[in-house]
């Protein structure tokens, strides 16, 4: 499980509040330090950004919220695992659709014989 330190923001112009993010491969743990809160994202829903004018990472979160980190090691884990999931995902979709071409034309050879 990677875990690191970050600063979320959950809109543009919000207050910044110090919270230890997890990721176990599946999901984002996003746990407030200051109070017990936590936030669950799965992997398809954020993406990490890398600013041009800042030396902060940033994970840009669905619910319009960030996570701005100076810890750049555990974003490029972060980035390589979440990338390595994505791969997964879209190596079982192309999968998925080439088996059903396969049955498709099977059944269709059949129904014209």
């Amino acid at each position: 499980m990677l875990e690191f330190k970050g600063t979320y923001f959950q809109r543009m112009k919000s207050k910044a509040t110090v919270v230890l993010v997890q990721y176990d491969g599946v999901l984002l743990h996003v746990w407030h330090l200051s109070e017990p809160f936590c936030r669950l994202f799965s992997s398809d829903v954020f993406q990490i950004c890398a600013p041009l004018f800042t030396a902060h990472q940033i994970i840009k979160l669905p619910n319009g919220g960030r996570i701005e980190t100076d810890n750049g090691r555990a974003l490029e884990e972060l980035s390589a695992m979440h990338h390595t999931i994505s791969e997964q995902e879209a190596s079982r979709s192309e999968r998925f659709w080439t088996i059903t071409l396969i049955v498709m034309m099977v059944l269709l050879v059949v129904l014209l014989c």
